[in-house]
This record gives structure tokens, sequence and C-alpha cells, in this order.
């Protein structure tokens, strides 16, 4: 059954491809449009409103500290145990993590290793931190501009023009939104199992045919460097 799982997957993103695809062309080009715009206008904004708010809530919960002090232990235990047993394997997959610690060992030779280790362990903190913050202000806006989206695409969808093209450029739109919204997934998976240092969910994906090109050409990985 196990063999089984990956392509499994891989069935379900194709088919949820084609679902996002239906759904565009029944929602049309202006509703799906709008939608898109929003999400342009609403993400960027939400990562500059994130950056002050999440330093306010990185300094003043207590929670957040003790998540940092876990995940710090929690590296700095696995890294302890690869170099003991001498078995650290090698992956093809982009490893976030670990890119980041090199980056801060090269950068800062006199630090020790433990340090750098809990310096990137506040660095990912601080990543969840504003990932929970821009996810939280996308959904409130988007519930807010839904009534607005709705109106005004009803409106200029019975345009003579607009509607002869309507169902095809609803489903080219959603598409694309799926795509990104797919690669965001894609790179916080990446993300976790780089934290854990769990291999699991990197052999797993390589038994894919889908999900492993997505994966490992992550348009994300290459603006996020």
């Amino acid at each position: 059954m196990e063999k089984f799982l990956p392509l499994l997957l891989d069935v379900v993103l194709i088919a949820l491809l084609i679902y996002t695809g239906v759904k565009g062309y029944n929602k049309g080009f202006v509703q799906s449009l709008l939608e898109i715009a929003a999400t342009f206008i609403i993400i960027p904004l939400a990562m500059i409103l994130a950056i002050p708010i999440s330093s306010v809530v990185y300094e003043n919960t207590p929670v957040v500290k003790e998540i940092e002090n876990n995940l710090t232990v929690y590296i700095v235990e696995n890294a302890n145990k690869k170099e003991e047993n001498n078995k650290q394997e090698e992956t093809k997959t982009p490893n976030i993590i670990q890119n980041m610690i090199n980056k801060n060992l090269n950068d800062t030779v006199s630090q020790t290793k433990e340090n750098v280790i809990r310096d990137t362990a506040k660095s990912i903190t601080k990543m969840a931190i504003q990932a929970v913050i821009i996810l939280a202000i996308y959904i409130i806006a988007n519930i807010v501009l839904m009534v607005f989206r709705s109106t005004l695409g009803g409106l200029i969808d019975n345009l003579p023009l607009i509607n002869n093209i309507n169902g095809l450029a609803g489903t080219v739109l959603n598409i694309i939104k799926y795509a990104l919204i797919l690669f965001v997934v894609l790179y916080l998976l990446n993300i976790y199992q780089s934290a854990t240092m769990n291999k699991e969910i990197s052999r797993f994906i390589s038994n894919t045919v889908v999900t492993k090109e997505l994966y490992n050409n992550n348009i994300i990985n290459y603006i996020i460097k």
C-alpha cells in the first residue's frame, strides 16, 4: 500500500489542478482577476505589516521564546547525533536550514557551531511568526473584500466583450493562482523537513513524479535565497 501513496499524491495534485480550472471557468475572468489582483496587493501589504508586528510578538510573547529554545535544542541534538554516527546522508532536495547554517558559519568564524544553530533557530522562529501573521492578514482582508469582488465582478461579467472570454480566461487565472499556492505549501514543507532534519519527507517526495519536479524546482527557492 505504501508504494502507491506517492502515486496517490500526484493524482490528488492533478485532480486539484483540474478542479481549480473548472472552478475558474465557472467563476469567470473578472472574478478571478479581481481575486488575484487583491492577492497581489494584500500579500505585499501583509509582508510589510508582518515585520513590525512579528517583532512585537517575538519580544513580548513567552511561548515564542519557549518554541525557539525547543527548536534550538532539537537542532543541536540532531546535529550532534549525526556527527557522532557519521552517517549524515546527502540529499538532492533543497535544504533551507542547512543553507542558512552554512552561510552563518562562513560569515561568523569566531562563533561556535551551537551559537550559529541558535541564531538560525531564532531566524526560523521569526520567519514562522511572520508567516502566521501574513496568513492572518490575508484571510481577514479577503473576507472584507469578498463582498466588493462579488458585486463589482457581477457587473463587469455582463459586458459583451468580457463575456466571450470569461470562462477560458478565468480557467487560466485560477490555475496560476493554484500553482502559486502549491509552491508556497511545498516551500513551507521544505522548511519543516529541514528544521526537523527528517529525511522521510524528502524520501517520500523523491518517489513521486509531479510533486518531485515541483518540489525540486520551486520558484520560491530561486526568489528567497
